[in-house]
């Protein structure tokens, strides 16, 4: 995405490239708290986002808070779009849902050559 974006720039450009729409990122991101007029409200200035919303925002998109709001990363290695999907439908899921997922991601990383769990505990 281009860096020279604002935040409001920033979250369309996400919103775009994701196939949603704001009002949906507001809604999923707050767990229906927010609305479509609470973005605008920022992006109009009658109001600012608290720090918790960004980062609620940034957590919900995959993408750091210094990256929402500067539009410059802080040293983290980017997701791929793929896997900001695969972040945001985990935290979709229910608790249940996502210790089986855990398990499941267990089972095939187990199943790996040792040397390549070598090389993923050395990554994470």
């Amino acid at each position: 995405m281009d860096e020279t974006l604002d935040f409001f720039g920033r979250v369309k450009a996400w919103c775009k490239e994701h196939k949603t729409t704001i009002e949906a990122l507001m809604q999923d991101a707050s767990g229906g708290e927010w609305t479509k007029a609470v973005y605008f409200g920022w992006r109009k200035g009658d109001s600012l986002p608290k720090g918790e919303n960004i980062a609620r925002l940034a957590a919900y998109m995959g993408v750091s808070c210094d990256w929402l709001i500067t539009g410059k990363e802080s040293g983290k290695a980017d997701l791929t779009a793929a896997e900001q999907d695969m972040v945001r439908i985990y935290r979709k899921c229910d608790a249940a849902t996502q210790m089986r997922i855990d398990a499941y991601l267990e089972g095939i990383e187990a199943a790996l050559p040792p040397q390549k769990r070598r090389t993923l505990a050395k990554e994470a």
